[in-house]
């Protein structure tokens, strides 16, 4: 039996996003949720973001089903030493989340918390 993981994606991997290819393979299952605790910041290219736990922080996502272990190694190596992917107090769900919150200090907020609108 095939173990399903799931992992929630709130920037470039979600389905309009520059790097979505990443996801072939996998089954989105939930498109443009929010999920909160999460705040996003602005690094650019690509959002950081930041558990705080604080349920007026919120992010908009998409939610997608992985059967294969490789494509968790692939997305691990996609996202770098820059983010951890955990699963969160509260969630059953991978999500990567920004190893060191400093970098944020002098980022703009994602206001809505969804990284594609937000770039439009």
């Amino acid at each position: 039996m095939v173990k399903v993981e799931k992992i929630f994606v709130y920037g470039t991997l979600r389905k309009g996003g520059t790097a979505n290819h990443f996801m072939k393979g996998c089954k989105l299952f939930h498109q443009g949720i929010s999920v909160s605790g999460i705040k996003l910041y602005d690094a650019g290219e690509y959002p950081f973001a930041v558990y705080t736990a604080d349920p007026e922080d919120m992010v908009i996502g998409d939610m997608f089903a992985i059967k294969d272990e490789d494509i968790l190694v692939s997305l691990d190596e996609y996202e770098g030493e820059e983010y951890q992917r955990k699963i969160l107090p509260g969630f059953d769900f991978y999500i990567y989340i920004l190893n060191d919150n400093s970098k944020t200090s002098h980022l703009p907020v994602v206001s809505g918390g969804d990284w594609l609108l937000y770039k439009k």
